[in-house]
């Protein structure tokens, strides 16, 4: 079986799509946000490039995403993308295709806001909701139920 790639899914601190892409590597530059990070010493604003997952509501009801964290979001946000880029998008079932999601972190801030409800509330207290986003099969947890993907 011979695997090619058809679809381009790109979403980061530059954008949505691939021609935000080819326009950040264009011009060399994306726009760069700042976030507020809470220190010892108090609040820290830092330059941060931020993803926009406001472009899955194109293609998911917002309430059905009540419940995702910001790092499934934009892995589903790219599946979605890919599809829609590769012509693929209305094709359903979709026999064979399957997904795979690598990160080096996963879902930091879901993992570590599940970390401080343990360590804050105990185990009977902590967050049942960000547990479950928190492992690391999550993103491709969601990314195949919402697309049904089955390979």
């Amino acid at each position: 079986m011979r695997i090619a790639i058809q679809g381009l899914g790109a979403v980061g601190g530059f954008g949505c799509g691939h021609l935000a892409l080819q326009s950040a590597l264009e011009k060399g530059r994306s726009p760069l946000q700042s976030v507020s990070i809470r220190t010892a010493q108090g609040v820290s604003e830092r330059p941060a490039f931020l993803a926009d997952t406001a472009g899955l509501e194109k293609y998911v009801n917002k309430k059905s995403l009540r419940r995702i964290d910001h790092y499934a979001k934009l892995a589903l946000l790219g599946a979605y993308l890919t599809l829609d880029d590769a012509g693929q998008l209305e094709t359903n079932p979709r026999p064979g295709m399957g997904s795979i999601i690598a990160s080096g972190y996963g879902a930091t801030r879901t993992t570590f806001a599940f970390l401080d409800s343990f360590l804050d509330n105990g185990d009977k207290f902590s967050s049942p909701t960000h547990f479950s986003s928190s492992v690391h099969n999550a993103a491709v947890a969601y990314v195949t139920m919402f697309l049904g993907l089955t390979g």
